[in-house]
């Protein structure tokens, strides 16, 4: 059997892709679709076509020779998109990183490079398959050569014969005649492809053709041809591809060799692409050191005896670091399998609670045993995501106390921006070892098993491996955090916060389930009308929850301005139907029926699923790790995406109520807490005056911009003026503002050039955030929460620029995250410790929302606003905006 040899047109598959995928970007903000692309089709061939030899052209920046030969050469295309290029020096980078040759040759392109490497190991019996959708390719098919399209289809030379009636060779001849509009090569005026595959299927050449003008019909024909006779000659010489050139490297250079995993790896997670990044993590543990099992220590305590030994031992510890196995990810709805210990590197302890056969140790005398231990305070505990194991416990009945450390949350302190925290990642990452996965254990989708069905000395040495983990990651990140100045910050501020967040999760929040199923009929209802109107004034029948066929519709029954093309066809995102609502009532119809559907599957329809058969209200996530900027998210349900801009997305509110009767819902919003922080951090004389004397910031902004008197400030003024405000926080651009607020270009960057004149220490403290970040490559928030920007001495200016405003907006953002952090832990903190009755249900960006008895209102309204309003000492008065109500929106 033959050796197959891929090669692959670097820049045809960057381009194809960066026009065939949607805008797409990393967590730092880099555009990737273009990458995303190319490294989809690269990986299908590695692991599917499994090439011996493999190479990556890509053009050079000088020109080609066919460039001298013709100046108009390529003249009409349009210079490469700034983002383009970027991705392909990131393209380059990967390609590196495989270990893959990229052969470029200055004076030539890629299709040159390719033609020669392609003749000379078709020469050696090797089958060549090019990788690109490129047409000029045709020409050099034959025995072992074939084309390779991005559908994965291959197409051969026989082919060709088929379907055209010409051999590969006579590729050339008939583009010699038609041209190629692509590459701006031009041909004879007036031949089309399908006329010049017909002549060279008659006279087999071009210069058959040229000495046989007096036998082709058509006058008009014959006089072009007679009269574009060297032009055809000069289009000839420009689309064959030179299969001669000296390149340095030949097909042994291009001999498949593993792929650097490692460094792949860290390129993929910074770029954001999870599926290759967790696709790589295998190959990248398959090459890393296994623990040898003669180099561990684990025990498997699976009888009383072994247990009380085991209790002993545990009892003299000050501190351990333990994990829990157990039947769910849900941790309201977990069951304990079994508990696994550690206090030494490489030793690790296992107890049994469940297993294939049934109970092990005796549950209830276990648990009973261990919470003395576990509610100990003076006793510290390490663990990993140690708020999952904190609820778990409390369903058994154990209040976990003297949280000393968590590797999760230490993980993503040291590096906010890492995609994932999980444990077997960091221990690739912070120990070089190879972990092993869950995965392994219980497998994946419908053949998943729960843990308590697998045989306990197998869970043996995986629980006892994460609690031995877990320790010794302590070890490495524990002097990581007190360099980076975070330790902190970890202990006084997100190991309590875990602690707040736990009771959250664990109080759950209630939820009226008849009002969402009124909602939902009501909807229903809704949406079947609007579907008619939208068929009706379509004129057509068609599926309207499909964007290939509502793109159909806009784009070409009704001629709209088309947009971005997508593999699905013209796209029809939420901003490309609000631009053509101008044009066609259908695109407003459209949006509205989706902005309707997603609500009602999204919330609607999805919440009463989610409630929790044994407490009855819902128990959402929250995320410390997440978030680059150290704000909390939500998941399961994500509580912090209910829309509340539409009338309809507020009445969802609506539905969160009180557990009880005789209880109320309390909200507690910061008022414009990001922009005090601008003005206390950047001490504006002026900003900070206005905050103190509680003016409207937004038409006090617009009447110093607009120079009127307060009283004069209409409300587009005022709305403009609110755009600039929040807008500065995010490194607001000119064209970004000119979106947003509906002006020009040019009038936005004059109205953000007044508010700088206005505000010139705000100003100032911008440009000193950001080169300060490009001193250090990170910012820090006030309390000293830091983030990478890695990207900030770019020489790229669109992802320096990007870089800038990730750099502001961290430093502003990341703070008002800091400060509801500590308000939340003091909070929590006076409640419990006045034995209150009100609890913390959610928090959303900058409100916390509280369930309160009537009898407790007074003083929780205090108690909160006293400690929201002093969590930090700020230059400008911190304030909070209070309500209380039946339910979340009639308390907003």
């Amino acid at each position: 059997m033959s050796k197959k040899f891929f090669l692959i047109d670097g820049h045809s598959h960057s381009y194809r892709a960066y026009y065939a995928l949607p805008p797409l970007s990393a967590p730092d903000g880099r555009p990737t679709n273009a990458v995303l692309g190319f490294v989809n089709i690269l990986f299908k061939i590695l692991r599917e076509q499994k090439p011996d030899y493999i190479a990556v052209a890509f053009d050079c920046r000088e020109a080609s020779f066919r460039h001298v030969a013709y100046a108009e050469y390529k003249a009409q295309r349009k210079a490469m998109p700034e983002d383009l290029s970027h991705q392909i020096e990131i393209i380059k980078q990967i390609v590196d990183a495989c270990n893959i040759p990229i052969v470029m040759k200055p004076g030539f392109e890629a299709d040159d490079v390719i033609g020669t490497l392609a003749v000379r190991a078709a020469g050696r019996g090797i089958d060549v398959y090019i990788a690109t959708n490129d047409k000029d390719s045709l020409q050099l098919l034959g025995e072992h050569v074939y084309r390779f399209d991005s559908a994965g289809n291959v197409y051969t030379a026989d082919d060709l014969r088929k379907e055209k009636q010409i051999e590969p060779g006579q590729v050339v001849e008939t583009m010699a005649l038609s041209g190629d509009t692509s590459d701006n090569v031009p041909g004879v005026e007036g031949i089309g492809e399908k006329t010049a595959l017909q002549l060279i299927q008659q006279f087999g050449t071009l210069e058959n053709v040229l000495a046989n003008i007096d036998k082709i019909s058509g006058p008009k024909r014959k006089e072009r041809l007679a009269r574009d006779t060297e032009v055809a000659r000069l289009s000839r010489k420009l689309v064959i591809i030179d299969t001669n050139v000296e390149l340095g490297v030949d097909v042994d250079d291009c001999t498949r060799r593993e792929y650097n995993a490692a460094r792949l790896l860290d390129i993929f997670r910074d770029l954001g692409f999870r599926k290759h990044a967790a696709d790589l993590s295998k190959d990248v543990e398959a090459a890393a050191p296994a623990a040898a099992p003669q180099d561990r220590d684990y025990h498997l305590v699976d009888t009383w005896e072994k247990f009380q030994g085991f209790l002993a031992t545990l009892k003299q510890q000050k501190e351990f670091s333990f994990d829990l196995e157990s039947t769910s990810t849900r941790p309201m709805e977990a069951r304990i399998v079994g508990f696994s210990f550690s206090w030494r590197e490489r030793e690790g302890y296992y107890l049994p609670l469940l297993g294939p056969s049934g109970g092990v140790l005796p549950e209830k005398e276990v648990v009973d045993a261990l919470k003395p231990i576990l509610e100990d305070a003076k006793i510290g505990k390490l663990g990993q995501n140690l708020k999952y194991d904190s609820l778990v416990l409390r369903n058994a009945g154990i209040s976990l106390q003297g949280i000393v450390f968590d590797t999760m949350i230490a993980a993503y302190l040291v590096d906010p921006g890492r995609l994932r925290n999980n444990l077997a990642e960091l221990a690739m990452d912070f120990l070089g070892e190879r972990k092993t996965r869950i995965g392994e254990l219980i497998g994946k989708g419908k053949d998943q098993l729960s843990m308590n069905l697998v045989d306990i000395n197998t869970v043996c040495r995986y629980a006892s491996e994460d609690a031995d983990t877990v320790w010794r990651l302590a070890a490495v990140l524990k002097p990581r955090l007190d360099e980076l100045g975070e330790e902190r910050l970890l202990r006084e501020v997100e190991l309590p916060l875990m602690q707040v967040l736990q009771e959250m999760e664990w109080n759950g929040v209630k939820i009226d389930v008849p009002f969402l199923q009124k909602m939902s009929k009501k909807i229903s209802a809704d949406l079947v009308e609007i579907e008619e109107e939208i068929k009706k004034q379509a004129g057509a029948e068609f599926n309207v929850a499909s964007p290939k066929q509502v793109s159909k519709i806009l784009f070409e029954k009704f001629g709209l301005t088309k947009s971005k093309k997508t593999t699905l066809g013209y796209s029809t995102s939420a901003s490309v139907l609000e631009a053509l609502s101008d044009q066609h009532d259908l695109p407003a119809l459209v949006l509205k029926y989706r902005q309707l559907s997603k609500l009602k599957s999204t919330y609607i329809d999805s919440l009463p699923k989610m409630i929790n058969k044994r407490t009855g209200r819902i128990h959402t996530s929250f995320n410390q790790t997440i978030t680059s900027t150290g704000r909390l998210s939500s998941s399961d349900p994500n509580l912090q995406n209910i829309p509340i801009r539409t009338e309809l997305g507020r009445d969802i509110r609506r539905a969160f109520i009180p557990s009880g009767p005789g209880a109320q819902i309390l909200t507690a919003d910061y008022s414009q807490v990001e922009l005090r922080l601008l003005a206390d951090m950047s001490e504006d004389p002026t900003l900070m005056a206005a905050f103190r004397e509680d003016k409207d910031i937004h038409a006090f902004v617009a009447s110093e911009i607009y120079g009127v008197e307060l009283k004069d400030v209409t409300s587009d003024m005022r709305r403009k003026a609110k755009a600039v405000n929040f807008g500065i926080v995010y490194g607001l651009t000119p064209f970004g503002l000119s979106k947003g607020i509906g002006v020009s270009v040019g009038e936005a960057r004059e109205f953000i050039d007044a508010y700088f004149r206005r505000y010139g220490k705000v100003k100032g403290y911008i440009d000193h955030v950001i080169a300060e970040a490009r001193e250090r490559a990170y910012v820090v928030t006030k309390l000293n929460r830091r983030r990478n920007i890695p990207t900030i001495n770019s020489t790229n200016e669109q992802e320096r620029r990007f870089a800038e405003r990730i750099a502001i907006n961290t430093v502003i953002q990341g703070s008002a995250a800091d400060l509801i952090k500590v308000a939340m832990n003091n909070i929590y903190s006076r409640l419990i410790s006045g034995g209150h009755a009100a609890k913390i249900l959610l928090q959303i960006h900058d409100e916390l929302v509280f369930e309160v008895p009537s009898a407790e209102l007074l003083f929780a309204r205090q108690l909160i606003e006293r400690e929201m309003t002093n969590a930090f000492t700020l230059k400008v008065p911190i304030k909070v905006n209070i309500e209380v109500g039946p339910n979340w929106l009639e308390a907003k």
